[in-house]
């Protein structure tokens, strides 16, 4: 929700101060500034890099999607053993608090923590895009290429404290781990009468392929 001033009160004094820097030939230092449509094109420019699509408005929903790299097979902290030595996470360890899991984390490397709170509705594709409809299309768009195409499997789904909705993917390949995520912001997702317990979670061995 945006919060604006109200600027009722101050219209006679804005009068004055106008005429009074009019009879004496000064300016309103305010010319300096344009106000809200900076405030929109930085949004949009933050948006438009994050590789965002949005509905219009300054409330837009927007949606995007993250190739958060891969563990290759030759790394130490690669497939379902990440070393102890960073104490790294597992799913299930992620699962058990109720929390997200990260599957690459620093270009390359397995997490050593987990992130943001799991939905309490069931994490399927059907399900997300019923909740978000206004966004189903690009959401399923998103969808059939990193799961229909690249082959990756729907394990996750968090949202943080700004309601930003992510959705995490990944795949075991001969012990190469790569990880992608979609996420939608500025959109509550509508109530389909589905609850967790109804559920199947995910586990890391359905995220091995081949």
């Amino acid at each position: 929700m945006n919060i604006r001033p109200s600027f009722g009160a101050g219209i006679a004094s804005l009068a004055l101060l106008t005429a009074f820097y009019a009879c004496s030939g000064g300016k309103d230092s305010r010319e300096a500034s344009t106000g809200k449509a900076v405030d929109a094109e930085a949004a949009q420019a933050t948006q438009a890099a994050a590789g965002a699509t949005t509905a219009g408005g300054d409330d837009a929903a927007a949606i995007g999607s993250q190739d958060e790299g891969q563990v290759a097979s030759d790394s130490p902290n690669s497939g379902q053993a990440p070393a102890d030595t960073r104490q790294a996470k597992t799913l299930e360890d992620c699962q058990g608090a109720n929390q997200a899991w990260r599957a690459v984390v620093d270009n390359g490397q397995s997490p050593a923590d987990c992130v943001d709170t799991l939905v309490t509705w069931c994490c399927t594709t059907d399900e997300i895009e019923a909740r978000f409809k206004d966004q189903a299309t690009n959401l399923k768009a998103k969808f059939d290429d990193i799961i229909g195409t690249q082959g990756l499997v729907l394990y996750a789904c968090s949202v943080d404290a700004t309601n930003k909705y992510t959705f995490h993917m990944a795949k075991i390949t001969g012990g190469s781990t790569l990880y992608q995520t979609v996420y939608i912001s500025n959109e509550f997702p509508a109530d389909t009468g589905s609850g967790v317990t109804q559920c199947t979670k995910a586990t890391t061995q359905d995220l091995i392929k081949g």
